[in-house]
């Protein structure tokens, strides 16, 4: 079941109860609502006042049973696409997955998080979450090293912008990560290997400050990245989790491919590069 962000309006005082927040927006994929808060159905209501023989008594639990979903993890993609990749795979394992992402939720917000902060307590009720980020990293690409030398001072005052807004958000990333994992979830963070940002003070000191996050390097066409001619596409990924299987699953994906054997990761290869394959 999918969710796209947090479904509240940004700027709300009050904490609204996870099952109203879903019932109220539809899901990106399917109508049913997350149940990780699911209102007690009427049937398991009435059940209570209904006969108290032995038999009848043990029918009724072996229903409730049968009809209450198991624990299942949530999942928390911050700052993704709308349509992101992830989450329309997760819909198709029944894997419940919220989107957070800028059309419905502003990350940067005090109150939003706060928002956030309840649907990530109310889902650990159910089973430990997982938070996922991809954070935007433009402003740490390769690329601006070109650009600044042909875009000028007017560049440069536009990447700074570019870098004080990436420092807000993986600020307000850390903060949501840091629930979740004090509630007993875990939390993986990607970003392209190369890009300069993992070298950046704010960056670098939560890492260091959390151990049990563990990093994995794999390259993208290794697992299925194509550019649109079909020609395999060498990005190079980097993980950070806390969770030893996404680990695992992620070694022994670098690269085999003779050099020549890739199309370029640039222009509009780019943007598609970010939708998982």
């Amino acid at each position: 079941m999918i969710v796209s962000g947090v479904a509240t309006s940004p700027h709300s005082s009050s904490h609204t109860p996870i099952v109203e927040l879903c019932s109220k927006h539809t899901p990106a994929f399917g109508g049913i609502s997350i149940p990780v808060c699911s209102a007690p159905t009427t049937s398991q209501h009435t059940s209570k006042k209904t006969s108290t023989n032995g038999n009848n008594r043990r029918k009724r639990k072996a229903d409730q049973k049968s009809t209450i979903p198991g624990p299942r993890s949530t999942v928390f993609e911050f700052a993704c696409a709308v349509d992101s990749q992830m989450g329309q795979t997760n819909e198709e394992l029944e894997i419940c997955h919220v989107r957070l992402c800028k059309e419905h939720i502003n990350l940067c917000d005090e109150n939003a998080c706060a928002q956030l902060d309840y649907q990530i307590r109310a889902a650990a009720e159910r089973a430990p979450p997982h938070m996922w980020g991809a954070l935007p990293c433009t402003s740490g690409s390769p690329w601006q090293y070109i650009n600044k030398l042909r875009g000028g001072e007017r560049f440069k005052v536009h990447l700074n912008k570019m870098i004080l807004t990436s420092k807000k958000l993986f600020k307000s990333f850390v903060k949501s990560a840091e629930l979740v994992l004090s509630l007993g979830g875990t939390v993986t963070f990607e970003w392209p290997r190369h890009n300069s940002v993992w070298n950046r003070p704010d960056v670098r000191r939560f890492f260091e400050q959390r151990p049990e996050l563990q990093s994995v390097e794999f390259d993208g066409c290794m697992l299925g990245l194509k550019s649109k001619e079909k020609r395999p596409i060498k990005k190079p990924w980097k993980l950070m989790s806390t969770d030893p299987r996404i680990i695992s699953a992620f070694q022994g994906y670098l690269c085999k491919h003779q050099p020549h054997g890739h199309d370029k990761c640039e222009g509009a290869e780019i943007s598609r590069s970010a939708f998982y394959p």
